[in-house]
Parts: structure tokens; C-alpha cells; sequence
């Protein structure tokens, strides 16, 4: 019985769904059964036994025991140390979470966080940069890289013992459960790591009337003081970058950060679920302001700030709800 057989045996016995993988990491088998039943041992014994069987991989979600993976892609990070950056960031909330995960590299240098929640969701991605001009070079159409993502329900993962992957921190016998909020800080520590934020088209809310004047909600976006805006609304600035001002929201949370303003394309975004804001949304600083200060009327928010000395006020014009699109 080779390596990864013996390794594929043990796993199922663990309350693991395994499969077999070729050189290039696809499966060797049609796995959609096995994303509700693991295999069972005959299963496996052919599956290993095929000629270009040359890894393991762990098929994640609930057959699985609602498995879950972070997956940490290190050679797309261009600053380094990525992988330190994630622990240390979720160290600040829980001391003791990064220690309970089993933890393995890859055979790139990748990383992969290994844990079970009542509370898992299919794949996503937490944490992404631009392409580069050389990588465009290669791939014009590709836009960004992913850093961080996870494996969830309908993904599988390469696991140890395949070539080139090992454990760095226990094994798959000590998978720990951790609770909804542990996992929330895990997610949320990985998305401050985010370098990448798609500029988003909007719908113009507030009609220019003539050359040379701007509306109240575009000059609000230049000269408005939104981190001030944010704290006088409960937010807590909890930590600041050359380009990035984070905060914690209002009310009671044991989240590190729930949202966070981009200097660069002057948008605030949100991560959490508990506040007005749309999670995953991006808000120019005129929106931040009618959400805020007007419970979401644009209407109120231009007559307002045109009150505060922001602009021109204009009754006919054509406002809209400025949200951004969802990315």
C-alpha cells in the first residue's frame, strides 16, 4: 500500500472526504459525489492505485465535518511576510487562536489553516493586490491576484503527504471547532490584509448646473471630513496606513476593525453585517453623509450640505441613490 493510500485510509477514518490528484491538482475522479459521501475504502484503493495518482487532496465543506481552509498564497505577496502579518493581526484579538489551528505549507510556500465551525460558506476571497505591469505582460486580461482565500462548502484543498506539502503545527487528528466569532476574527484579520479595492462605477446623483460649479455631494467628497463624520457616529479609528484609515463599529463587537476609508479612491467599506452600511459595498464620502447624518435621503443630504456651505443647491435636480455597485 503506498504513502498516500495509507494517508487517504487514515483521513477517512477521521471524518475526512479525500480524492486523489494528478501533477497539476485536478482530481482524478468525477468528485461531486464525494462532496456529500467520502469515498469509501474500495473507492480509494482505486483512485490511489491509478497511475498519475500523485496527490491527496481533503474535499472541505460539511461532508467533511463542515471543514474549512485559509489559504495563503505567498508568492503573489510582493511585501512579504505575509503569512506572519495574518497571525500577528489575529494575535491582537485572540492570543491563543492561531495556536489551536493545524497549520501546513506547500509546495509553492504557500500556507494553509486548517479548522471546523458550525458557521462555514463556499469559497471566497479575503485578500487580493492589482497585477503588476510585468504580470500584465503575461496576462492582459488578468486584474489581481488573489493572496488569501478560503476553501469551503463545494472546494477541496492539497493536503500533506502529497510531494512538497507538510504540517507545520499538529495534523488532521486535532482539528479544532471554533466558534462563529473566532472564525469572523480569522476572516476579518485576513480582509485587512486586502491591497485591492475595484473602483466602482457609480450613478451621478447631483446634476452639475454649468461650467465651473460643483454640487453640494462632489464637494463634500473633496473637502468633507469623513474619519471626523465616521467618529462623531460611533466609529473607532482603530488603526491608519499611508492609505488606509481602519474603524471598529459602534455598539458592542470583539471584531479588531469592521470597516475601513481608502485614501487612495476615497471610499469606506464595511465588513461587517451589524451596521447600515452594505457589507462588501464601497460609500464616497457624500454617501458616508446621507447614510449617516440623513438615514440614507440623498434629497436631505444635498439641502444640508448646501446649508453647511458645501457647493450649489440645486431643487431640480435629478437625485439617485449613490450606491456604488457591489464588488
Amino acid at each position: 500500500m503506498n504513502e498516500l493510500l495509507r494517508a487517504a485510509i487514515h483521513y477517512r477514518e477521521l471524518g475526512l472526504s479525500v480524492i486523489a490528484t494528478d501533477a497539476l491538482k485536478q482530481s482524478l475522479v468525477s468528485w461531486k459525489d464525494f462532496q456529500t459521501s467520502p469515498a469509501s475504502i474500495a473507492q480509494l484503493t482505486r483512485m490511489f492505485n491509478y497511475p498519475g495518482a500523485l496527490g491527496l487532496a481533503v474535499v472541505t465543506g460539511k461532508v467533511s465535518g463542515n471543514l474549512e481552509v485559509i489559504d495563503i498564497d505567498s508568492k503573489y505577496d510582493l511585501e512579504g511576510g505575509i503569512m506572519r502579518r495574518l497571525c500577528n493581526t489575529i494575535k491582537i484579538t485572540n492570543a491563543e487562536l492561531v495556536n489551536s489551528l493545524v497549520a501546513a505549507q506547500s509546495r509553492s510556500r504557500g500556507y494553509h489553516f486548517y479548522y471546523r465551525s458550525s458557521e462555514i460558506a463556499s469559497n471566497q476571497s479575503l485578500a487580493r493586490r492589482a497585477t503588476t505591469e510585468e504580470e500584465k505582460k503575461i496576462s492582459p486580461k488578468e486584474k489581481v491576484k488573489v493572496l488569501i482565500e478560503t476553501r469551503g462548502q463545494g472546494g477541496y484543498i492539497i493536503v500533506p503527504p502529497t510531494p512538497g506539502y507538510r504540517f507545520l503545527q499538529h495534523d488532521f487528528s486535532k482539528i479544532p471547532e471554533i466558534s462563529g466569532s473566532e472564525r469572523n476574527i480569522i476572516l476579518t484579520s485576513a480582509r485587512r490584509l486586502n491591497q485591492y479595492e475595484e473602483k466602482q462605477i457609480e450613478r451621478q446623483p447631483y446634476k452639475i448646473r454649468a461650467a465651473g460649479e460643483i454640487t453640494p455631494l462632489d464637494d463634500y467628497n473633496l473637502r468633507g471630513d469623513v474619519i471626523g463624520l465616521l467618529q462623531k457616529h460611533g466609529w473607532t479609528v482603530v488603526d491608519q496606513t499611508s492609505k488606509r484609515t481602519f474603524f471598529r463599529r459602534p455598539g458592542d463587537t470583539d471584531k479588531r476593525s469592521s470597516g475601513s476609508f481608502n485614501h487612495e479612491i476615497n471610499y469606506f467599506s464595511v465588513f461587517s453585517t451589524s451596521t447600515e452600511f452594505t457589507p462588501g459595498a464601497g460609500y464616497r464620502p457624500y454617501a458616508v453623509y446621507a447614510m449617516l447624518e440623513c438615514n440614507g435621503d440623498y434629497r436631505e443630504a444635498v439641502k444640508r450640505l448646501a446649508k453647511e456651505g458645501f457647493g450649489q443647491s440645486n431643487s431640480k435636480a435629478n437625485v439617485n441613490r449613490p450606491f456604488s455597485r457591489r464588488r
